[in-house]
């Protein structure tokens, strides 16, 4: 258990995931759109609360489901960051910006669930 909390708190992801949450916040700052800031710390919050309960399960299928959670997390993320351009929260260019970094944070989360040698999609419930 102590080797994956290592490996996560040594990985990329967590790297690049703790700059993009650094930057997002100083980029929104106390700027306001209704409730639109506290959706998008939600959001924000819940891809990284995912990755780090998978790396506390004991079992890799476990962690598998968390790491997809995390990915549809993402898709929210991008969601809301659309919302906080459109509401001219953020700019354009910092929609895009943000946009492109969630989508490399997604595909980090795609390779590390393809490592573990498990099949791309789970079963619907």
């Amino acid at each position: 258990m102590a080797g994956r909390l290592v490996a996560f708190n040594d990985c990329q992801l967590r790297r690049e995931g703790m700059d993009l949450a650094r930057d997002l916040m100083q980029c929104l700052g106390t700027r306001t759109f209704g409730n639109g800031r506290d959706a998008v710390i939600a959001s924000m919050s819940r891809v990284f609360k995912n990755i780090g309960t998978g790396f506390d399960q004991l079992s890799c299928e476990d962690l598998v489901q968390f790491l997809y959670f995390a990915k549809g997390s993402c898709a929210e993320l991008k969601h809301q960051i659309g919302l906080a351009v459109e509401n001219q929260v953020l700019s354009p260019e910092e929609g895009d910006d943000f946009c492109y970094r969630i989508r490399h944070i997604s595909a980090l989360l795609y390779r590390l669930i393809h490592t573990r040698g498990l099949p791309s999609s789970l079963p619907s419930c």
